[in-house]
């Protein structure tokens, strides 16, 4: 299990899957390139209703977005869903 120290003082342990543990690593390191990786070739992105297909044009938005936002992800929360079927 990972551990998170979110600002407010708590501590939360996380278990996040690997590729989404990657992407959110990159992107809070405000790292393009190593996030594009996470994705697949064909990734869309929507944000604020805009879609960005692919890498290049996911890159493109990751740089501005870093930018003018310079966000990071604060996981609060992760579960594990289980399904199956006959």
């Amino acid at each position: 299990m990972k551990e998170h120290k979110p600002k407010r003082g708590l501590l939360i342990l996380l278990n996040l899957p690997i590729p989404i543990e990657n992407y959110i690593r990159a992107s809070n390191a405000h790292n393009t390139q190593a996030l594009l990786p996470t994705l697949t070739s064909d990734a869309i992105i929507i944000d604020e209703s805009q879609p960005y297909h692919g890498h290049s044009e996911i890159e493109k938005w990751n740089e501005k977005t870093i930018q003018d936002y310079h966000a990071v992800f604060e996981v609060l929360e992760s579960q594990v869903l289980v399904m199956s079927w006959l």
